[in-house]
């Protein structure tokens, strides 16, 4: 803050206000002994300009509390001496000259735009000398392209009573560019003779890099979630499921613009999700989420067009996690002000796809294995079975009962080399008509084979490889006997 001789207070910027809890519009032509439970009379202000001390002050707080500060000052004579006041928690500077320790720029110019006050830190960033600076004008300091912009802020500044503040770059000696926020305040004497403006400039080079980090970071997901051949969503978590966001997929997908879901027009409770899987779908996702577990669903949708379609849904509950936020305490939710506990849900998270072709072609096998086991279990002249990859019997019918003389209940699980004499046992024969079923698609073989009460008959066998579900092979065996 600056202080005149007066003890009034000409500017404040915005880090000085939240010290003490006030803002810095508050503050200004405030007495300063206001501010303080006790404040040095000019003649210590200026010994502790000239030698460069600390002093312990003890600031009132807008809440009536008090906190212990050091200060450092330093003088502006500018036809009337103010004086320029860096404050720190106390022991936060011991040890340090606070014009080194200060991390923004100060700066005073008069009418005229000369610099006549500055800090060690302006020199430091910069790279000029103090003999240069004393040269220099605040458009010295900024890209061409700015200095529009920071000349009609100054000129806002001393024509009227309020701080302004402004982002550009600081241009070094070196020619480097680094990004700063300014901002200024208008310089008065103790008679309130308008002599000038000061001001500070922060670095924001961490803040603006976060800045660009975050604006990659939502681009990247926004182009992930666009490639994606589906709906990625936020809802919560009422029956209704409403919705807080969903992707553009959302139209390839139901035949609704995503505005249409996230304001409400349509409902994904109540107008897309199947009135007879509603039910389903919300039993499920509430169990998954009283174990704290992603949840995984397949239902049907209705789409705009009226269209039914089958859709995979994954998702998951997001839960508070705030910092602040202990076990089972109550925080303000940032959003709506709401009291909410660490842990709580707050949403739900998750992505559905489109599986309709997916799921007609897996009710399409269904019903061939079942059309395909209704024929040949009616077939009593040959013994018809399948096998799986393994040589495990999976099904058995009425003329493979008659040939062999074994039960369904009896036979059904176990291997079909049950069926080969021990010779062929040993020989591995059974094993060899497996694999040449499954290389060459299938083999016909004759020999004799063993009954289930240990008579033996001559049979032709054509064992045939195919497979009913994809990634799923099946070997369908005929016998014929030659009693």
């Amino acid at each position: 803050m600056v202080v005149d001789e007066d003890g009034l207070v000409t500017y404040a910027n915005r880090s000085f206000g939240e010290t003490l809890g006030l803002t810095p519009k508050v503050i200004l032509g405030e007495r300063v002994d206001s501010l303080f439970t006790e404040w040095p009379d000019s003649s210590k202000l200026q010994r502790t300009a000239t030698d460069g001390s600390l002093l312990d002050l003890t600031g009132c707080l807008a809440d009536g509390e008090e906190v212990p500060l050091s200060c450092s000052v330093r003088a502006i004579e500018n036809g009337k001496t103010q004086f320029v006041v860096f404050l720190r928690e106390r022991n936060s500077l011991r040890g340090e000259n606070v014009h080194d320790a200060v991390p923004d720029i100060f700066y005073a110019f008069d009418m005229d735009g000369s610099l006549f006050e500055w800090n060690d830190r302006l020199s430091a960033v910069t790279g000029y000398d103090d003999a240069e600076l004393a040269s220099m004008t605040p458009l010295d300091f900024v890209p061409p392209d700015d200095r529009e912009m920071i000349a009609n802020a100054i000129d806002k500044v001393l024509e009227g009573e309020q701080i302004e503040t402004r982002q550009s770059a600081l241009v070094t000696k070196m020619g480097e560019h680094i990004p700063y926020e300014f901002n200024a305040s208008r310089l008065t004497d103790s008679e309130g003779t308008l002599v000038g403006y000061v001001g500070t400039g922060r670095n924001i080079a961490e803040r603006e890099a976060a800045k660009r980090a975050l604006r990659e970071s939502e681009r990247m997901r926004a182009t992930l979630i666009s490639n994606l051949p589906g709906m990625a969503y936020r809802c919560a978590n009422e029956p209704d499921w409403p919705m807080e966001f969903v992707s553009e997929g959302s139209h390839e997908l139901t035949g609704y613009d995503p505005d249409q879901i996230e304001s409400g027009t349509v409902s994904w409770g109540d107008d897309v999700i199947h009135s007879e899987d509603r039910k389903r779908v919300w039993e499920e996702v509430q169990d998954a989420l009283a174990e704290k577990e992603s949840f995984e669903l397949t239902y049907r949708i209705r789409t705009a067009d009226g269209e039914t379609r089958w859709v995979w849904e994954q998702g998951r509950g997001v839960y508070e996690d705030r910092v602040d936020a202990t076990e089972g305490a109550d925080v303000m939710n940032g959003a709506d002000g709401s009291s909410m506990r660490a842990n709580d849900l707050v949403a739900l998270e998750g992505f559905i796809s489109d599986v309709t072709d997916q799921r007609e072609t897996e009710q399409a096998l269904r019903r061939e294995k079942e059309q395909f086991q209704s024929l040949v279990q009616g077939v009593e002249e040959y013994a018809i079975f399948m096998l799986d990859p393994k040589g495990i019997v999976q099904s058995w019918n009425t003329g493979a009962e008659q040939v062999k003389g074994y039960e369904r209940e009896e036979i059904v699980g176990e291997h079909f080399s049950t069926f080969y004499t021990d010779e062929d046992v040993a020989s591995g024969v059974p094993e060899q008509n497996l694999a040449d079923a499954v290389e060459h698609g299938s083999t016909e073989d004759k020999g004799w084979r063993v009954r289930t009460d240990g008579s033996l008959f001559w049979r032709t066998s054509l064992s045939q490889h195919s497979e009913l579900k994809k990634g799923t092979p099946r070997i369908c065996e005929g016998d014929s006997r030659h009693d």
